[in-house]
Parts: structure tokens; C-alpha cells; sequence
């Protein structure tokens, strides 16, 4: 964890978080569209990596889509980056990371690396909550009780994982 810095009250979004706002039909996009603008509005509560820059980016050349990328630029412009922040112990997250794939024995490792080293940079930064609706692979429920011990394990912060709606319901 980060020593001498309060980290307490801070929120990590997903990038899947973003990409909802490309569909107006999906279900959760009404409350996506007020944690966004929540964030607008408390911009200090909230971090992200250059991990959910590049993944977004991506999806705009995919979808030659300039507004997804736009309403993160505009919620991001003052969010600190947790590679910035962690900078001197990102070789410690790397390491974290690549012990969530190996300990759960998970073997599409290029596909969830970037899954896995949001939620370590989030551990290792202490953050409250990592906002997701992708609950398969590292941020699956059924996994959490062992990305717990191997945390504990580690002596970093077990970061809760919450969907849209539980996040929502945490901040009234």
C-alpha cells in the first residue's frame, strides 16, 4: 500500500465501465451514465491506468467512436494515473499480477493480464472499490476468496469488486 498517501474514498472504473455508454439499451447504462457523471462532479475520488486509456482508445479506433474516448478524456484530465502513482513499486504489481493468473491457474493469461494488473495496481494503491461488469476470469465472484488470500498473502488491500448498481447503491 501506498505509505503517507490517504487513498480512502477512491474509485477505479473499469474500462467495460466506458463502453457502455455506446449502447443506451444495455441495461446497466442508466446507471453507468450516473457514476459518470458522479465523476464528473468528484473527479478527486477517482484514479485510473494507462491500461483503461489504452483499452479505450482501442475500442475508438475499433467503433470510430470519438465520443466514448472524448467523456473519458473529460472525466480523466485531472485523474492521477496508478502507474504514476505506483511507479516505484510497479515491478511488485507486475509480480502480483502474474501470481493472480498462476495461484488460480488461469490460462488465457494475454487476455486478462490487463484485468489482472488493474485489480493489482488497485491492491497495491489501497483504493476502495473497482468498479466492473466484467465478473469473469481474475474479477469472477467464485475467484475472489482466493485474489483475497493471495492479497493477504502479499500484505496488500483486498479491493472490493462491485457491479454498476452496487457501487451506486454504496454512495446514497
Amino acid at each position: 500500500m501506498l505509505k503517507g498517501n490517504s487513498l480512502n474514498n477512491l474509485y477505479l472504473l473499469d474500462t467495460c465501465i466506458y463502453g457502455v455508454l455506446v449502447d443506451k439499451k444495455h441495461e446497466e447504462y442508466e446507471n453507468v451514465k450516473a457514476i459518470l457523471d458522479y465523476a464528473k462532479k468528484h473527479r478527486e475520488e477517482f484514479v485510473t491506468t494507462f491500461i483503461v486509456y489504452y483499452e479505450i482508445a482501442k475500442m475508438k479506433l475499433e467503433r470510430k467512436d470519438l465520443v466514448l474516448l472524448n467523456y473519458y478524456l473529460t472525466i480523466s484530465k485531472t485523474i492521477p494515473s496508478l502507474e504514476a502513482i505506483l511507479s516505484d513499486q510497479y515491478t511488485d504489481v507486475k509480480k502480483l499480477s502474474w501470481k493472480y493468473i498462476q495461484k488460480l491457474k488461469i490460462k488465457s493469461a494475454k487476455e486478462i493480464l490487463p484485468d489482472a494488473l488493474n485489480y493489482a495496481l488497485a491492491s497495491y494503491a489501497g483504493i476502495d472499490t473497482f468498479v466492473t461488469l466484467n465478473r469473469k476470469d481474475i474479477l469472477g465472484k467464485e475467484l475472489q476468496p482466493a485474489i483475497k488470500r493471495i492479497n493477504e498473502e502479499m500484505r496488500v488491500k483486498y479491493i472490493e469488486i462491485k457491479t454498476p448498481m452496487q457501487f451506486l447503491d454504496s454512495l446514497i
